[in-house]
């Protein structure tokens, strides 16, 4: 989520996805080597061959020496590049975090196509006192400067995707991981200025799925072009449903203009143009 005055708590749980390899979204995975065969063979029929989906780095262990990221001058567990925990998260959450992490990545690059911004470096707290040193009042959040959230102490030095969580083990999946990182990759995509809150958001929660919008299906904003949305969402009691309602309208552009026209969109600011020239109407207001 963008950087709002909500405190909310976060539950994440996990994707039930095997945790990915090295590698990049342009990547195959190599095939095994032939052997040579010791006897007769019995020709078989041609097959088709086996497309292989490209592979995304997600969160394998640690491949090299983790620069340390302290919580109250004690190092945080680094339990895949980048990616940091509380020294006592179990064994069971470190292994569904890394799950999490790996089904984010997969769900963003689907949308996507690829995965193409830097990856962040991820912050996991399960306690009150982790989450106020790190993230202050906020309880899921993505920074995309690196820098000290307000009331937190700790200032981070690259882009940093932050999230309180209560338990990972035991759920059906893992989303707020999905959403955050979405912001990641949409943000390296636009250039960091000229996208509204709303879109971003929007963007988010529609990969992420998350919130969960089965329900909420009120239209609280009359228009996102005018609305501070900033100030609508700090309301705990429409928050949720203006995100989904964000949602459903980048949906809805989306379905009426095509995947490719919203990257065009997208490279489209970076290279200077206004967003609502190229977006044009809301279409689900």
């Amino acid at each position: 989520m963008s950087i709002i005055q909500r405190v909310i708590v976060v539950t994440a749980s996990i994707v039930l996805a095997a945790c990915g390899g090295g590698g990049s979204s342009s990547s195959h995975v190599a095939a095994t080597p032939p052997t040579t065969p010791t006897g007769p063979t019995t020709p078989v029929d041609p097959m088709p061959p086996v497309v292989t989906p490209p592979t995304v780095a997600a969160c394998a262990a640690p491949t090299t020496n983790q620069a340390p990221v302290l919580f109250d001058k004690a190092p945080m567990l680094a339990i895949c590049d980048g990616v940091y925990v509380e020294p006592t998260t179990t064994a069971d959450d470190q292994l569904a975090l890394r799950q999490s992490v790996a089904g984010a990545y997969t769900t963003v690059t689907k949308f996507y196509g690829e995965f193409t911004a830097p990856h962040p470096q991820m912050i996991f707290c399960q306690t009150q006192a982790c989450r106020a040193y790190f993230m202050g009042s906020y309880a899921g959040v993505y920074s995309p400067l690196g820098f000290k959230l307000p009331n937190a102490t700790y200032t981070a030095g690259k882009p940093t995707i932050f999230i309180t969580y209560t338990s990972f083990v035991g759920q059906a999946h893992s989303l707020t991981v999905a959403h955050e990182l979405t912001h990641t990759e949409t943000l390296y995509r636009y250039g960091g200025g000229g996208v509204p809150s709303w879109f971003n958001e929007g963007i988010a929660t529609l990969v992420g799925s998350y919130p969960d919008c089965t329900s909420l299906t009120a239209n609280y904003v009359v228009d996102f072009r005018t609305a501070d949305f900033e100030a609508a969402v700090a309301d705990s009691s429409k928050g949720d449903a203006i995100y989904c309602q964000a949602a459903r309208e980048t949906n809805a552009w989306i379905t009426a203009n095509g995947k490719q026209k919203l990257i065009d969109l997208l490279a489209g600011v970076k290279a200077g143009n206004q967003f609502y020239t190229l977006y044009g109407n809301l279409i689900n207001h």
